[in-house]
């Protein structure tokens, strides 16, 4: 199971996300995203198995045009009516892309959830160290010395 707000792999016994705390026991889609996700797919290869053969139509239709087996009048009336037919396919597959993506992305949290809910936690401080602790830098550096070297005069 993944998370649905995060997409981090989950085990099935768990009720809240390891990684970013959403509540799993109010996730209703047993599918997941996996189930979304499959149906954007499905919807993405029915656009291009629409639009190949209307264009493999379009390409046929000009090129009987070229050789004068049709008519250009008849050829340009299946052109255009194949060209309106496939821009209708490719808009209701759109439409069907914009319902599915729609509740996808950051969304607020289900069920009226507030961070205010939780409360608010007591501030705790570490206690201070009994001893001084020294640098790291102490034991793994030394001091460097000015080196004086004599110039020779030619």
């Amino acid at each position: 199971m993944d998370c649905p707000t995060c997409g981090a792999q989950l085990s099935q016994a768990l009720s809240y996300c390891n990684r970013c705390g959403a509540n799993l026991s109010l996730v209703k889609d047993p599918g997941g995203p996996k189930a979304h996700g499959k149906a954007i797919d499905e919807v993405m290869g029915s656009m291009v198995v629409a639009a190949i053969p209307i264009l493999g139509l379009i390409l046929g239709a000009l090129v009987l045009m070229k050789k004068g087996h049709i008519a250009e009048e008849l050829g340009i009336a299946f052109v255009i009516l194949s060209a309106l037919m496939m821009l209708v396919l490719e808009v209701i597959f759109f439409g069907q892309l914009r319902r599915l993506n729609k509740g996808v992305g950051v969304s607020s949290p289900p069920g009226g959830f507030k961070t205010d809910e939780l409360g608010a936690g007591t501030l705790r401080s570490l206690a201070a160290p009994v001893e001084p602790m020294s640098s790291v830098t102490e034991q793994t550096t030394r001091t460097l010395e000015p080196v004086y070297s004599e110039h020779k005069a030619d």
